[in-house]
Parts: structure tokens; C-alpha cells; sequence
């Protein structure tokens, strides 16, 4: 009975032992991994039977990599989302926007899916695979088809977008070898599926790109102007409210808004003016030079053009725009047109071996056979 215990006891320990001690990478690659499936409501405007063949079309996608792919070392959470039907800015017909999200969580020794739960909810020792349908990945926050203020000539609103390279064609697919954000010492893919080769957009041209802010500059001068003229006007009608009150303050007070009004005039048509000329001094430059694509700045940007900028500058991108002929305004609105993935890779061993090996198994030509049906 003794021996039976210190037995029973020695094993309990071993257990506490390798409890404690994390595994190093070849033992945490035998470990096998779980695919799991998080559950996301859709937009209540969804017509039914849009999202219902929108769900087929997403469990297309995720039984491409889980018929090849046997997770080791790391859990695969995969969840899809879907939005309002999208607008039509520009006159593109770009059918509805979803996606589905695979999230690669370290697969901890012993398994421990509550800690991969807190790691899914901090967001860290993650790698993360996004496939956006009929969007792109890589516009955060807002659809590149739907402008937050649409036919303003501002190209930060007006259905613009930037990318950080020009798209390689690689087989079936479209690629970018950089992007920008992500975690620091990641690494970053983007890639785009398309129906016949084609793109969705197209890289606006230099002389678009000035001719849209030289529009939107005068714009702005106007507008500025127009904000003065009622910022005098209340000033005016201020002074006349007070002036029987206290004449000496109200006379100060004017005087002191008129000045403090005249400044901030003065800053406002001082900026669009300069970026105005450089914008018409653009479009004075022969047809070879304004049919070359539209490169700029991204950290100077919109706000303070000082012209365009070359493919090598630390900061350069490429200005796109949808592209209406590339898309089929007959298909449902349920229909894949194109898609985007995004693929944010942690710089560990094991999360780069999970991203080959992920990759093997997404089959491109697969997904591109979903495309305009």
C-alpha cells in the first residue's frame, strides 16, 4: 500500500513538474492542435437568402485549409462577420462585404484553453489571417468603397486608399511583399484573389491625383474664407449685445476677435494655398509625367502636400481607386468578386512554420473558383 502511494505521489509530481515548465519548440510541434469555430451574429439587414449563400461561401473557404491542414503546436480559432450591404460610391456595384478571421494561438503544454482564451482577448502570441470578401484587407476601420464623405475631391474621404506596393502577380493571386501597422517585428502579406487576373482598382495617375486637390484646395480656400466672414458677423452681433453693457469691453472684445479671426484666416488660406501650387505646378508637367502613378508621402500626406515623392522614399505609397469596369453589377449581392488576405505573423518559429504550412493548404485556384458565382 505504501509503495502504491509514493507511486501514485511520484507521478503527481512529474504532472505538477511538466505543469510548470513550458515546452520547447520541438515538443510543442508534437502537441496537436484544435480548430475551433467562434460564433458572430450578422447584420439584421442582410437579406436571408444573401446570407445564406454568404455562410456557404465561408464554410467553402474554411474547409480548404481544414481538409490539408493539421494544426501542431498551435489552436486555430476561425469566426466570420457580416456587414450592411455595402453602397455604391462612384457607381461601383461591389456586392456585400464579409469575412472570416483565423487566429493562430500558441497551443500551451499542458492545453489550457482558458489561458488561449486570455491570450485571444489581450491579442497577443497570435498570428492572424483575415480573407475579406469584395473589400480589402488592408483599409482599417472603414470599406474602401464607401467615402465618409463622398464627392468632396478630398482624397483622404473620396474613396481613395493607399498601398505600400505595387501588386505582383504570383500565380492566381496578387501580392504585396510589405504593409504597414502590425506588431512590432512582424511580418506582413498581403494578397488579393481576382477573377481572370484582373484588379478591382486601379493606381490613380498623377494628374488625377493634383487635379482632385486642386479642386479640393480651392475648395478649402473658399471655405475658409466663408468661416471668417460669419466668424466677424457673430463677432458683430457679440459687440452690439454688449455695447450698451460696457462699451470699452465690447470694443476690446471685437477687436480682439477680429484679430484672433484674421490670424487663423491667414494660417488656413497660407497652408491650401501653398499646397494649391503645388498642385498646379503638377499639372503643368508633360503627359509622361502626369501619367505616371500618384506616389506621396503617407505621414505628410493629404494635410500638407508638397508633391509626390519616389517608390524608394521611406514613406512612399501608392494611391488606388475602385476600378466600376472590373466588377458585375448582374450578380447577387451575396456573390464573391474578389477577395483580400491579410496575413500578420509574429517573428517566432513556431508561428512561421504555421503560416507555410497554413498557406500550403489555402488553395488559391480553390478560392479564385468561388469568385463570380
Amino acid at each position: 500500500m505504501k509503495a502504491f502511494i509514493l507511486t501514485i505521489l511520484a507521478q503527481l509530481c512529474l504532472l505538477a513538474l511538466a505543469a510548470a515548465q513550458p515546452c520547447d519548440l520541438p515538443t510543442l510541434l508534437k502537441q496537436p492542435g484544435y480548430w475551433e469555430e467562434e460564433q458572430n451574429p450578422a447584420r439584421p439587414s442582410i437579406a436571408a437568402a444573401d446570407l445564406a449563400r454568404q455562410r456557404t461561401v465561408i464554410s467553402n473557404i474554411v474547409q480548404l485549409p481544414k481538409k490539408k491542414y493539421a494544426p501542431k503546436g498551435v489552436d486555430v480559432y476561425f469566426h466570420s462577420a457580416f456587414f450592411d450591404a455595402s453602397r455604391v460610391p462612384l457607381k461601383v456595384n461591389t456586392g456585400n462585404y464579409y469575412t472570416v478571421d483565423f487566429t493562430f494561438a500558441k497551443h500551451d503544454c499542458p492545453y489550457n484553453k482558458a489561458k488561449i482564451l486570455e491570450k485571444l482577448s489581450e491579442g497577443r502570441e497570435l498570428e492572424v489571417v483575415r480573407i475579406h470578401i469584395n473589400d480589402f484587407a488592408f483599409t482599417f476601420g472603414q470599406s474602401f468603397f464607401v467615402p465618409s464623405e463622398p464627392y468632396q475631391e478630398n482624397p483622404m474621404t473620396d474613396a481613395f486608399a493607399l498601398v505600400d506596393d505595387l501588386a505582383v502577380k504570383d500565380g492566381v493571386a496578387w501580392y504585396w511583399g510589405k504593409g504597414t501597422g502590425g506588431r512590432t517585428g512582424d511580418k506582413e502579406q498581403y494578397w488579393l484573389i481576382t477573377l481572370d487576373g484582373k484588379l478591382p482598382f486601379y493606381y490613380v495617375s498623377q494628374k488625377e491625383f493634383a487635379g482632385n486637390l486642386k479642386v479640393y484646395y480651392e475648395k478649402k480656400i473658399k471655405e475658409a474664407e466663408t468661416n471668417y466672414a460669419n466668424n466677424l458677423k457673430t463677432a458683430e452681433e457679440t459687440y452690439k449685445q454688449l455695447k450698451s453693457i460696457n462699451a470699452a469691453e465690447a470694443n476690446k472684445l471685437k477687436e480682439q476677435s477680429a484679430a484672433q479671426y484674421k490670424k487663423q484666416l491667414e494660417i488656413d488660406k497660407g497652408q491650401y494655398t501653398k499646397n494649391l501650387a503645388v498642385a498646379n505646378k503638377i499639372l503643368q508637367s508633360d503627359e509622361k509625367t502626369l501619367s505616371a502613378p500618384a506616389i506621396i508621402d503617407r505621414i505628410k500626406g493629404y494635410f500638407d502636400f508638397q508633391g509626390f515623392v519616389a517608390a524608394d522614399h521611406i514613406y512612399s505609397s501608392y494611391v488606388i481607386r475602385p476600378n466600376p469596369a472590373y466588377f458585375n453589377a448582374k450578380l447577387p449581392k451575396s456573390s464573391p468578386q474578389f477577395m483580400s488576405l491579410y496575413f500578420d505573423i509574429p517573428n517566432e518559429p513556431i508561428f512561421k512554420m504555421a503560416n507555410t504550412e497554413f498557406l500550403k493548404a489555402l488553395d488559391f485556384s480553390a478560392l479564385q473558383a468561388l469568385l463570380g458565382k
